[in-house]
């Protein structure tokens, strides 16, 4: 699927949304449907933002160069973690203020991650 067909359907979404009125079960599927996705992008967000925090915990507190393939693969990752952890709330924010009334479980409890992993790397940093 196109990014402009998502982009269509949550523009249909939105102005239905707002209007609150369905006039048919083609357009209450429509809604569901619609609904479904923006709940995916959520828990797709919480879920980006539990794997770079625990990363980053694990990175923190293990010796990963013991092992030569467990060292490579850090190197890899632990750059697009660190960005994870930037751009994930500011994805988040726009998530935000385009949907207000979708999904307030996901976004809270991904930020509520994200606070926790920025206080424990100001610990972390603060501690050394």
């Amino acid at each position: 699927m196109s990014c402009s067909f998502f982009t269509e359907l949550q523009k249909w979404a939105k102005a239905h949304y707002l209007a609150e009125t369905t006039t048919s079960k083609a357009d209450e599927n429509r809604l569901f449907f619609i609904s479904y996705i923006i709940m995916q992008k959520s828990i797709i967000l919480f879920i980006a933002a539990v794997v770079a925090s625990a990363a980053l915990i694990i990175g923190f507190h293990t010796n990963i160069y013991v092992y030569p393939a467990v060292g490579a693969v850090w190197e890899l990752l632990w750059l697009p973690c660190w960005l994870a952890l930037i751009v994930i709330p500011i994805i988040l924010f726009f998530h935000w203020k385009k949907f207000p009334k979708q999904n307030r479980l996901f976004n809270a409890a991904t930020l509520v991650v994200l606070l926790a992993m920025y206080c424990y790397v100001t610990y972390i940093a603060l501690r050394y």
